[in-house]
């Protein structure tokens, strides 16, 4: 089986976790704002990566070479093909639009305020 050349879906998960955790410290609205954006902005980039890879390599599938649930289960798990090498970024395009498209919102104990 092909793999491709960097682990980009390993990567495009790892991120917004890695973001979360960060997330879980008490940051200011404008820093976790910034924070989501960066994660899902750096996702949405390392998937058309992959995508990119993926067409690059000619290959109708390629694997994700830190496919570590694929090892222990013996079938490529982070698997990308033709159709989803255009639905993976198209997926994280869309999780990005609703971010930017949200409204922000104040927290004040026991209210939601929203605004810009």
């Amino acid at each position: 089986m092909t793999e491709l050349s960097f682990p980009w879906l390993t990567a495009a998960i790892t991120l917004p976790l890695v973001a979360a955790l960060a997330a879980s410290r008490p940051l200011r609205a404008t820093m976790l704002r910034a924070l989501a954006l960066t994660a899902s902005w750096g996702s949405l980039l390392l998937c058309v990566a992959a995508s990119v890879d993926l067409h690059r390599l000619s290959a109708k599938l390629a694997v994700d070479p830190f496919d570590l649930a694929g090892r222990l289960l013996g079938e490529p798990v982070l698997a990308l093909d033709a159709l989803n090498a255009l639905l993976v970024p198209f997926a994280a395009l869309i999780a990005t639009t609703l971010q930017l498209a949200a409204p922000r919102a104040s927290f004040t104990p026991g209210v939601v305020r929203r605004g810009m």
